[in-house]
């Protein structure tokens, strides 16, 4: 009922919430101490930390499935405890990787930023609550682009209200677990792109060092003797 669903699902945030934001922090640091100590990695620190949240948006979406079709109120509970165990690990790593990419100067900018995201995320059940009283309202259904999710819904739920929710979670939570982790493969790339470039430059600053060394050393004729040449041994100008 109501007041254990409650119950279970605030023990669920509390645990397996903070659980996951804690575990999910450590795990990402070992990753970026194995990427900064390795040679063979193909990826920096960055990376590293945002393999964490990658996997963890990714794993989270057939998750979240299961916990919408779930047939028993145990089994929804369960899944959903598995998706607040995958999801919530995130926060550390995309924090930390904001500290450490981001130029101080643009620092205040880029937090402010991440706050603002963080805001709009929380208008999410709002959007929700609106969207299923369009899928529940039959002179709703068609008008615009999301009158014509709400009927869509509404057909797939043979008009069940309870089927139209869970439908509409399933879509909706899905669909956003799925734009978070690309956004996260999206940096994660940028992160290896700019290692690359780095690179690149390191290298040519050292090849040019080189190069200036190497023309600083010469062999200078110091005088002729029955056509013969003796030089000096090489010396800097």
């Amino acid at each position: 009922d109501a007041s254990s669903y409650a119950i279970i699902n605030a023990m669920i945030i509390g645990v397996c919430g903070v659980a996951s934001g804690m575990i999910g922090g450590w795990v990402s640091d070992r990753l970026a101490e194995k990427s900064a100590s390795s040679t063979t990695m193909l990826w920096d620190e960055s990376t590293g930390r945002l393999l964490i949240p990658i996997f963890g948006a990714f794993l989270a979406i057939p998750i979240w499935h299961m916990t919408m079709n779930a047939t028993t109120f145990e089994g929804a509970m369960f899944w959903l405890a598995m998706k607040y165990l995958v999801a919530e690990c995130w926060f550390g790593p995309a924090v930390a990787v904001l500290q450490s990419d981001v130029p101080s100067k643009y620092g205040g900018t880029a937090q402010g930023m991440f706050t603002l995201t963080g805001a709009m995320g929380n208008i999410a059940p709002s959007v929700m609550g609106v969207l299923f009283c369009w899928t529940m309202d039959e002179s709703a259904r068609g008008d615009n682009i999301v009158g014509m999710i709400a009927e869509n819904v509404a057909v797939a739920a043979g008009g069940n209200e309870q089927i139209m929710l869970a439908t509409l979670l399933d879509g909706v939570v899905g669909w956003a677990y799925l734009l978070s982790g690309t956004c996260f493969v999206i940096s994660a790339l940028s992160s290896m792109a700019d290692q690359t470039t780095a690179g690149i430059s390191h290298d040519d600053r050292e090849s040019n060092e080189i190069l200036v060394e190497s023309k600083e050393l010469i062999r200078i004729p110091v005088r002729v003797t029955d056509n013969k040449r003796s030089y000096m041994d090489d010396k800097h100008l």
